[in-house]
């Protein structure tokens, strides 16, 4: 397993990908012209808040053959987690049905994720964001299966969840989770 650690980027392609993805936070000038931390399969992004200087900063991961993408980031106090989609869902109630599996373990049972106002991201349901970062710091790889209520369209990725615990220490948001060391 190839893990860099503190290696400094400027990724230009990155920001044209993440101009298409739901998150607008990401592609604010303030962001390209931002220097990105890779640990190992994660980018991590600094960013404060401008009017009230609370801690805005993500960490992401893209699908390696896809243009999926899986983001925890710091919202106020909170970690969200957000699923960036490949495709645009319409939905029902402003929901999708997500399911995932972490390397060799049972598949969850699929719950319901927020559409971004985009709609081609979701959230996950605040309640299970720590168990879901818990377990997913002490996994390889994560699979991941949305489908759209409204046409049963589906689409599935596999994310690298190699260095996620270190890329989490770096949000201040995240301090609350289970850290092995």
């Amino acid at each position: 397993m190839n893990r860099r650690v503190g290696t400094v980027l400027k990724i230009p392609y990155l920001l044209v990908f993440l101009a298409l993805t739901f998150i607008p936070a990401l592609t604010t000038p303030a962001f390209c012209q931002d220097e990105l931390l890779e640990i190992g399969s994660f980018i991590y992004h600094d960013r404060q808040d401008v009017f009230d200087d609370s801690d805005r900063s993500s960490i992401f991961t893209i699908q390696k053959d896809g243009d999926g993408i899986l983001v925890w980031r710091c919202s106020s106090d909170e970690l969200d987690v957000l699923l960036g989609l490949d495709a645009y869902f319409i939905g029902k109630d402003d929901q999708i049905r997500v399911r995932y599996r972490f390397d060799s373990d049972p598949v969850t049972s699929f719950s319901n994720w927020s559409l971004s106002t985009s709609n081609t991201g979701a959230f996950m349901q605040a309640r299970k964001v720590n168990v879901f970062s818990n377990q997913a710091m002490v996994s390889n790889k994560i699979a991941v299966e949305a489908v759209d209520p409204y046409d049963q369209d589906r689409e599935r990725y596999i994310f690298e969840l190699d260095g996620l615990e270190e890329a989490l220490k770096l949000l201040t948001c995240a301090g609350h989770l289970l850290f092995s060391k």
